[in-house]
């Protein structure tokens, strides 16, 4: 019988030891713990061949509930979290092979008493058995609408297989992805989420860019791929090429086409060009409207050339359904200081509307133009339509309407020194914008 209470009171004893041990409270006295939970097992920070196998975290405390917002994997993919006692344990549920997946946690994992943070942990997985050896490096300008990137969102994303590696705040416009394939087609996406639900609605301005590799393996963004040429009537013989192609594409279109005549060195994205030589005298009749086609030189010189498309008012009432073709071209020198008046009447019997036509100048206040200033033109969606050498005072013309421009040291550089915000260009109108400089602002970058 002593030996059984014995056995009893020892076992008692040691149940009354596990408990106290497993208090997760702080006891009282002594000096505040401020060491972050120790972990005495944890997974590697390279794991390769991965096949879903659980990833633990055995720690020498109790934690408080893990702030799963904080733990988070790129490519975006679900993953299932647990707190087991003094364990966390974490598994990637849906895996792409070839995939290297970044698994990150900050601010996830406090100890319960204090909430000491463990530190900050970076791990890649693969289910290859080495890591994908290449990298996005990825730069972009943005001017955003009120000048504000609050509700601004950008990722890198793959079509095949589908991925997506949401781009965190402060890399939003300019950072790197590192261990990528080279082999699938990335681009890079943007859009603002003006209400706040997270995803890109249609009407929110948005855009994707076309990433790809250059030969050192690393990445470098593009514009959205240009339509391929199209080549359409709007004179007699006279026709309009939009998007304006390189030069080699140029070269074999004028010879298919015999023009004798084009404004392709006029730059700028869309061509004029003509089968026969151009008229540069242009007779007045009250039943002709004109309709400014193009033009090319400097706001501030004595004329510039315009290429003139006359239309003869009378086809409205005859429904001619060929237009175009009654059109006549003529290419004349306009004084400068009449550019203001050429203001086009509306609804042109010939059912076709000149360019849209801008002309930037800098400050009053600005002693010199940087050398080598260069200008982005975009849509209101953020489609780029030109990227050039600025000029100053040149006319630019455009085929779909001008929303915002920024103006940059060089084309590799985007930091801004200048930017125009609302051009609010017209078909047809010429507008003038002076540059603000973007020296106390800084939208362009967090």
């Amino acid at each position: 019988m002593f030996f059984r209470g014995m056995r009893l009171f020892v076992a008692a004893g040691f149940l009354i030891t596990l408990s106290r041990c497993a208090n997760p409270f702080a006891p009282t006295g002594g000096p505040k713990d401020t060491s972050p939970p120790l972990a005495l097992v944890s997974p590697k920070d390279t794991i390769v061949n991965y096949a879903g196998e659980k990833l633990i975290w055995a720690f020498d405390e109790y934690l408080q509930p893990i702030q799963k917002q904080n733990i988070q994997v790129f490519p975006q993919t679900p993953i299932s979290i647990e707190l087991r006692g003094r364990s966390l344990i974490l598994s990637i549920e849906e895996i792409t092979r070839g995939v290297a997946y970044n698994l990150l946690i900050e601010d996830a994992i406090k100890d319960y008493n204090e909430g000491n943070i463990y530190p900050p942990q970076s791990i890649w997985i693969t289910t290859y058995g080495l890591l994908p050896s290449n990298s996005v490096s990825y730069s972009t300008t943005i001017l955003p609408p009120n000048l504000d990137l609050t509700t601004f969102s950008s990722s890198i994303q793959s079509d095949n297989p589908p991925l997506t590696y949401p781009l965190r705040k402060n890399n939003r416009l300019r950072g790197r992805l590192d261990h990528m394939q080279n082999s699938w087609d990335y681009a890079y996406t943007w859009y603002w989420d003006a209400n706040s639900n997270g995803t890109a609605d249609s009407f929110e301005r948005q855009n994707k860019l076309s990433l790809s590799f250059d030969g050192s393996n690393e990445t470098i963004i593009h514009s959205p791929l240009r339509s391929p040429a199209t080549i359409d009537p709007v004179a007699d013989e006279c026709f309009m090429i939009h998007p304006k192609p390189n030069q080699d594409t140029w070269d074999s279109i004028a010879r298919e086409n015999g023009f004798s005549f084009s404004t392709y060195s006029w730059g700028h994205d869309t061509v004029y060009a003509c089968i026969k030589d151009v008229e540069n005298t242009m007779p007045v009749d009250s039943n002709q409207q004109l309709i400014l086609a193009s033009m090319t030189g400097t706001y501030s010189s004595d004329t510039v050339q315009a290429l003139v498309l006359v239309a003869d008012t009378t086809l409205a009432s005859n429904k001619d359904t060929n237009q175009n073709a009654k059109n006549l071209p003529y290419l004349l020198s306009i004084p400068s200081n009449d550019l203001d008046s050429l203001i086009q009447n509306e609804g042109l019997s010939s059912g076709y509307a000149g360019l849209y036509f801008v002309t930037f100048s800098l400050p009053s206040d600005t002693a010199t133009m940087p050398d080598n200033l260069h200008v982005d033109v975009f849509t209101d969606n953020g489609e780029l339509l030109m990227s050039d050498i600025y000029r100053e005072g040149v006319i630019y013309s455009f085929y779909g309407e001008p929303s915002y421009a920024i103006f940059t040291p060089s084309v590799e550089d985007n930091m801004v020194l200048y930017y125009v915000y609302g051009i609010g260009a017209q078909q047809e109108f010429l507008v003038t914008k002076t540059l603000q400089s973007a020296e106390l602002i800084n939208f362009i970058n967090d």
